[in-house]
């Protein structure tokens, strides 16, 4: 039976994405893996001289003809089937925009990385985490720890950092749905983390700026509402040795905080999801998540790149710790969404 356009157009995401071997010109050839550009589908390429351009020339003229009215056809063209359909992830990078397949459920990691004397703390949103695994391992070609059994950013040496922080957008863009990430010296500083402490430290992301109009009270709320809808009733990966407080307690913690309105929780399901960092890929995809945007920090940027300052809420720390040199700083990113 033939292959109908919307057909290939999702095996060759998968083929591209994952490598492949494929027949040009009477000839077998093999495809690394790489990631598909719409700007790859529709352009003209006379001369084909890459694997890559092979690959592509391969594909039905029917197909490439069809392209350019289907792939983005609302709701009907091949991307939005793609997205309602669960099969692929759609992103934007400056005028490129690229697509990798779904590998995934919705899941929470959550990490941290230490520098001298502070950390940060990432909670990422994942809506496709294995996608990050796949690129990490076939793609860019990093190692696991030298057991062979997990990514650990402080594990890497400086050349596999470089490369994770390279390729550092594309990582959160097929991985992610958002970033809460928050850097602070309390724990080194204080030595000690509790309820109330975590607690405040969340709440003081959402609450209290208005004098920037970018940040009021509104966008607050909204961002504060977008993350909760990202976490509520999905399983949560924290590593368990990144706080003193158990992974279990910041699970419930983070979820009742994101949940209220008013300053009022609202009724939520915290799902925590009792694993070791080597036994979780959520963990693993935010531990190197943490350890560039620590790097990022501590080469002085603030906010780190691809990431925008959230003013933390100063009343949420109390002054006998700010009095003492305490700081936090929070961050976010989101990925701008194609249909969903």
């Amino acid at each position: 039976m033939e292959r109908k356009n919307y057909d290939i157009f999702i095996d060759a995401i998968n083929e591209v994405f994952f490598g492949c071997d494929f027949k040009y010109q009477d000839k077998y050839r093999r495809l690394n893996p790489t990631i598909l550009s719409t700007n790859d589908i529709l352009k003209k390429n006379p001369e084909p001289i890459t694997l890559f351009d092979m690959y592509l020339e391969s594909l039905p003229d029917s197909f490439k003809e069809t392209a350019r009215s289907e792939m983005y056809r609302k709701d009907t063209g091949w991307i939005p089937r793609g997205l309602n359909e669960q099969r692929i992830r759609f992103y934007s990078i400056e005028d490129r925009t690229y697509l990798v397949p779904l590998l995934s459920t919705p899941t929470v990691g959550i990490d941290s990385s230490g520098l001298t004397d502070s950390r940060t703390i990432v909670i990422c949103f994942f809506d496709n985490y294995n996608a990050a695994i796949e690129y990490f391992c076939n793609h860019l070609k990093i190692p696991k720890s030298s057991s062979q059994i997990e990514y650990k950013w402080n594990k890497l040496n400086q050349y596999n950092r470089s490369i994770v922080l390279e390729n550092f957008i594309h990582i959160i863009s097929m991985s992610c749905r958002g970033i809460l990430a928050i850097h602070t010296n309390f724990i080194e500083k204080m030595r000690m983390m509790n309820t109330n402490i975590f607690t405040n430290m969340i709440d003081g992301c959402f609450t209290g700026y208005r004098n920037d109009p970018r940040q009021n009270l509104s966008f607050r709320n909204n961002l504060r509402s977008e993350f909760f809808s990202l976490c509520n009733n999905i399983p949560i990966h924290c590593d368990p040795d990144f706080l003193p407080l158990k992974s279990g307690r910041v699970v419930r913690l983070l979820v009742r905080v994101l949940s209220r309105i008013n300053n009022r929780p609202q009724p939520c399901t915290p799902l925590h999801a009792e694993v070791t960092s080597e036994e979780s890929n959520p963990i693993q995809v935010a531990d190197l998540i943490a350890g560039v945007v620590s790097q990022k920090i501590l080469q002085g940027e603030d906010p780190p790149n691809l990431f925008h300052r959230l003013f933390f809420d100063a009343r949420k720390l109390h002054r006998k710790y700010s009095s003492k040199g305490v700081f936090v700083k929070s961050y976010y990113w989101t990925r701008k969404l194609y249909g969903g």
